[in-house]
Order: structure tokens, then C-alpha cells, then sequence
């Protein structure tokens, strides 16, 4: 069973890790913000509620603005100098709402400890302010007047403010965050992502330590994604509801399974990739231990379209032959969103991914379809519907069209006779980035004499395929490949090289 999710994003000095990989990287910031906003955007509605606490002079606050620009953008500054400048900034633009107010874990007004650096005069170091005071070894450098502000308690102002959930909080208290979190636990029920300032010394009394953070976080149902950081000093990570990775079950199977000694490392040469291998009997793993390629064509292909700093799907990614192929050419400003719903694939899909050092994927552990819901996931196919009689694991499902995907230039589908569905799903996502679509589809070789579910199957998708503006091609046996219809240039060039489908003169390359 070859199937679906995955994903890891790395930028620049970036690490980003959705499950079982190295959640630091050090190095410079260049470029962090942006790149932090590509990948937020994979896991936010294109109308995000986005809630910042620490607006300081507006500069990010007006960048998530422009980045979703159906989002309503909420941003706090209590500091009234930071906040006139804040509220200069920002006042034509319709979609920022700004209040002079600190979050804390209680309403009133406190103390405010202004920083304004070593000689206590210079305002470029205000974004270092802070409900907390400093801690003794500090003080000298973090010198300013003590104001008194006015806090607000989130799950109170949300429910005073008719605010039904937050998609995204962005939080820079200087070291209070844990406080305002613990202080909001119904606000944080519906937040899908949330990114932390992180500390690693206490620059102030009671600062928030990046472990004490992270260990409450993941006992919220959230899961680390990436985590930047200078050592010994501070840093920026993204957390997001584990939910949108895996299901309970799949989680309870990570923590009770692992690569042990029942595998076997294995190296296949010409694609240069590793193999942690049991004794399964899987035709691809069979392949693999005889030393052989798997694919080794359709792994050439996918090699030649996947576009550096592109988005790449490998949708059925089973142990990630084809996704270590696709994560390598998307390189550091790319990614791959790789989709397994077997619960064991998906463990031995994060293996590969780790010792190969793929460090630009997603994973997760869903199925894709037409529309949400709960199918049987067996050894050969997923079925639709659930029937007490089916044996099988239970696996969610999601549509593509749900994760807001954008600049995808090629998606690699190998399903078991799913790919209906899965376009069903796909349509929004396929229209807008228009990718080449390499697939697996079952037919036999005599098109006419097929049985009559396989060929329905086949003409269904291959309908589908053609309603959404694409031709298809033969690659060699039940494997295709689609191209848009209006494709130009190099691609045009590209799908020069295999016949065109021909149902009427039916030729498979077999």
C-alpha cells in the first residue's frame, strides 16, 4: 500500500521538522521572516484570524497583513511610543486592528519595564520591553522608565470581543508568553499555528525557557515544526495542531513502534538514497533489497520537473522512494507535502526521510479525497465508506484543495485505483498552479476487453483529467503523465517524449 503525508521546510540556516527530526538550526536571520511566512501560509486559510501580541513599530504586524490579505490582523502594544508609531503605520490599512494593551495571565493595569538599552536612552531598544523585570545580571543593560500598562486576560477580551477562534498568534512578550498562554487554555482550542520568541537565558525574572514552553505546547495537542535560534541566546519557533499531521492513532503506533534490529540498512546507487528495511514482504522493499531501483523511470522524471524552490506533492509516498527524489531537486527554497495513511509506512517514511537528511518535507499521515471523512484503509486500497465487516485501519481523509497549496510544479499520485477521488479533491489546487500530474491508473493492455470497473474507473479519471484542461500521456504500462493543455516552453518541449493517450488506438508501451 503506497500512500500519503509529509512535510519538512528548510531555508537558508532553517530547520523545520514535522515529526521525528532535528528541531534546531543556527546561523544568520536573513531572509527568516519571509521564509517564515511561505511556510505558515501552508497551514492557514487564505482569510486567516491572525492575533499578535507585541506589535512593537508594525513592521511585522503590516507584513501578515500583506501576506494574507482577507486575514484581520490583531495587534497588541502597550508601550504608548511603540504604539503611536504602530498606529502611524498602520492606519490605512483596512484589515490591521491595533489596542494599546499588554496580554497577561491577568487584567489591570501593571508595571511595564521600558528598555532603552546600557545607557537607558535609546528607544531603538524598546522591542526588548517587558511586563517582566529584568533579572539582576541584566539590569544594567536593560535600563528605561517603569510604566504602568493596561493588560488584558485573552480568553477574556476574545469573548468580550465576539472572537470565536484565532487561526495564527504570533507572541513576542520578552519571556511572558507561557504566563499568557497558560492564562487563555479556550483561545488556544481553536488556534491552528502559533510563533514564539524562545529564550535559552533568563534575561528577566520568571522568563519563559524554550523546554517548559514546548513541553506545554505539545500537551496542548501542538507539535513542533521548526525551531531557529542563536545558541545561548534567543530564537523563533512554529508550532502547529498536531492534528494536522496525524490522527491519535497513528501517534499512539509512533510512540509504541520504532526502526529497530529487525532492519537493515540498504543503499540503492544510482539515486544515492538509504533504506532502513524489515522483512516485510513488500514488492518495494523486495526491489530494494535485491539491489535494484525502484521506478527508477518515473524517479528520472519526477528528477526533471520538480522545480527548485517549488512545492513537489508525492501523494501515496509509502517508505519516500520518490519523495527523497522530489525533496532534493526543490532544494532549500522548496518542499515536498508527502501523503501515507499506513500507519508503519508513514514510521518508515520519516526514517528515510531523517537519514537522508530531507530536511524541506511535510508529512502527514491523512488520506486525500474528494471530501472529509472516515474510509478503511487495507492492504491493497482504500474503500470507500465503513463497514463493521471491513478489515482494515480507519484512516481520515482531507481534500488537497483544504491546505491551500500554492507554486506546485509537479504532484506524483500512486494511490490503488484512488486517483478519482484524490482529483475530486485537487481541482482548486490544480487549476491555480496547473503542475504536471505523474500518476498510476489500472487498465490493462487490450483497453476494450478491461472488466467494466477498471474501465469505468479509468475513463472517469481520465475525464477528469480532461476537464480540468489537461492531455494525458503514457509513460509505460498503468503509469501517465498530464500536462496542461495551453503548457509553453520547456514543457512544451518535454511532452515531446511520450505518446499521447489514444483510447481509440489503445498502446500502453507494454
Amino acid at each position: 500500500m503506497k500512500r500519503f503525508f509529509l512535510f519538512i521546510f528548510m531555508v537558508a540556516s532553517i530547520s523545520l521538522s514535522a515529526n521525528n527530526y532535528r528541531t534546531k538550526s543556527e546561523g544568520s536571520f536573513t531572509n527568516w521572516n519571509q521564509k517564515r511566512l511561505q511556510l505558515l501560509s501552508f497551514f492557514l486559510p487564505a482569510n486567516p484570524v491572525i492575533l499578535q501580541a507585541g506589535g512593537h513599530y508594525g513592521n511585522e504586524t503590516i507584513s501578515f497583513a500583506k501576506q494574507w490579505k482577507e486575514s484581520r490582523v490583531i495587534s497588541f502594544e502597550p508601550n504608548p511610543h511603540a504604539f503611536q508609531i504602530l498606529s502611524s503605520k498602520t492606519e490605512n490599512i483596512s484589515n490591521i486592528q491595533i489596542y494599546n494593551l499588554a496580554l497577561n495571565h491577568s487584567s489591570g493595569n501593571a508595571p511595564f519595564y521600558v528598555c532603552h538599552g546600557t545607557k537607558g536612552a535609546d528607544a531603538a531598544f524598546e522591542h526588548a520591553s517587558s511586563l517582566l523585570k529584568p533579572s539582576q545580571n541584566m539590569e544594567v543593560h536593560y535600563q528605561g522608565p517603569i510604566i504602568d500598562v493596561e493588560c488584558a486576560v485573552l480568553d477574556q477580551w476574545c469573548y468580550e470581543n465576539c472572537i470565536d477562534h484565532i487561526d495564527f498568534m504570533c507572541l513576542s512578550l520578552q519571556g511572558s508568553e507561557l504566563q499568557v498562554l497558560k492564562s487563555s487554555p479556550q483561545t488556544l482550542k481553536n488556534v491552528r499555528c502559533i510563533a514564539v520568541h524562545t529564550f535559552s537565558f533568563p534575561f528577566r525574572i520568571d522568563t519563559t525557557q524554550y523546554t517548559e514552553l514546548k513541553n506545554f505546547l505539545e500537551s496542548c495537542g501542538f507539535q513542533l515544526l521548526t525551531h531557529w535560534y542563536k545558541e545561548g541566546l534567543d530564537g523563533d519557533a512554529i508550532f502547529v495542531k498536531k492534528r494536522y499531521f496525524l490522527n491519535n492513532a497513528t501517534q499512539d503506533f509512533l510512540d509504541n513502534h520504532e526502526i529497530n534490529r529487525k532492519y537493515r540498512r540498504y543503499y540503492e546507487p544510482f539515486f544515492k538514497t538509504y533504506y532502513d528495511l524489515d522483512d516485510d514482504e513488500d514488492s518495494i522493499k523486495k526491489i530494494l533489497k535485491q539491489g535494484f531501483v525502484y521506478e527508477g523511470n518515473i524517479g528520472l522524471i519526477l528528477e526533471e520537473l520538480t522545480k527548485f524552490g517549488s512545492v513537489a506533492l508525492d501523494i501515496g509516498s509509502h517508505i519516500g522512494v520518490h519523495t527523497v527524489t522530489m525533496s532534493r531537486k526543490a532544494g532549500a527554497q522548496g518542499a515536498v507535502f508527502a501523503f501515507e495513511p499506513n500507519k508503519k509506512l508513514y514510521m518508515e517514511l520519516l526514517n528515510t526521510l531523517n537519514i537522508n537528511k530531507c530536511e524541506n518535507v511535510i508529512s502527514i499521515a491523512k488520506a486525500l479525497s474528494d471530501f472529509p471523512q472516515t474510509v478503511v484503509l487495507n492492504n491493497i486500497c482504500i474503500v470507500q465508506g465503513v463497514d463493521e465487516s471491513m478489515s482494515g485501519d480507519l484512516v481520515e481523509t482531507i481534500t488537497l484543495d483544504s491546505l491551500n497549496i500554492n507554486n506546485i510544479s509537479v504532484i506524483k499520485m500512486d494511490v490503488e485505483n484512488y486517483e478519482y477521488y484524490v482529483l475530486k479533491g485537487a481541482k482548486d489546487t490544480i487549476l491555480r498552479s496547473k503542475p504536471v500530474i505523474v500518476f498510476e491508473c489500472w487498465i490493462d493492455t487490450d483497453y476494450e476487453n478491461s472488466g467494466p470497473k477498471k474501465k469505468a474507473n479509468f475513463d472517469r479519471v481520465m475525464s477528469l483529467m480532461e476537464s480540468y484542461g489537461y492531455e494525458v500521456y503514457v509513460i509505460y504500462g498503468n503509469d501517465f503523465i498530464a500536462f496542461p493543455v495551453d503548457v509553453t516552453g520547456k514543457l512544451a518541449d518535454y511532452k515531446k517524449k511520450f505518446k499521447k493517450l489514444d483510447v481509440n488506438n489503445f498502446d500502453l508501451g507494454c
